[in-house]
């Protein structure tokens, strides 16, 4: 697991004295790489609304100034905790404006936000804390799912539809199908993925797993 590095614990230690300069640093060290992260993960933020990403780090920056041992040196790398704290500051920002209809048409869809959020919680090896996150979200939504299906591989590939996953191969491999021919391979995951979604949809199950995700 990362830990912090010799540079991460000298910036926090100027954090926790409170230094004048600590929160400019903290910005002159990790905020250009943090907000380049949130454009790459939220292209369409980044293009339709930029100034929400900024304004995302500046929070998550000043909540870590202001509350300091909510980071733990011993566990996380300080770039990836900001990272994180950011990221939840910018979806956070994404649901208000959406709340209070700002006149933001473009906004993503909130099942953008969280195909994002489910692909990075249930793949990502991330710091420990994360981590435990994460098992906690895949068990809510392994409980969830097993009430509407209880053949594994239906709900494997239930999973990889609610992931958005679109490669014909990822599902050929669920469901064991390599030795076919292509047409064949293309048929039966089609015919499968089918019948899933019709489960999905009949029960909500997309609303569902949003909820547990928020």
């Amino acid at each position: 697991m990362p830990k912090a590095t010799e540079k991460d614990i000298e910036t926090h230690k100027l954090i926790l004295s409170k230094n004048d300069l600590a929160l400019a640093k903290l910005f002159d060290t990790y905020g250009k790489s943090i907000i380049d992260s949130l454009k790459q993960w939220y292209p369409k933020v980044a293009d339709e609304d930029y100034n929400l990403i900024i304004a995302a780090v500046n929070e998550a920056f000043f909540g870590y100034f202001q509350n300091p041992n909510t980071f733990n040196p011993k566990l996380n790398e300080l770039k990836r905790f900001l990272e994180i704290a950011s990221e939840r500051d910018l979806i956070n920002a994404l649901k208000r404006e959406k709340r209070h209809h700002l006149n933001r048409e473009n906004l993503p869809e909130d099942v953008e936000l969280e195909e994002k959020i489910w692909n990075r919680s249930l793949e990502e090896k991330e710091n420990p804390e994360s981590e435990i996150i994460r098992n906690e979200i895949s068990e809510k939504i392994d409980s969830l799912l097993k009430e509407y299906f209880p053949n594994g591989k239906d709900m494997d590939l239930a999973k990889l539809i609610l992931g958005k996953e679109r490669k014909t191969e990822v599902f050929v491999e669920v469901f064991g199908l390599t030795n076919l021919n292509k047409e064949e391979q293309e048929l039966l995951v089609k015919r499968n993925k089918d019948r899933i979604k019709k489960v999905i949809e009949r029960n909500g199950l997309e609303n569902k797993i949003k909820i547990l995700l928020s």
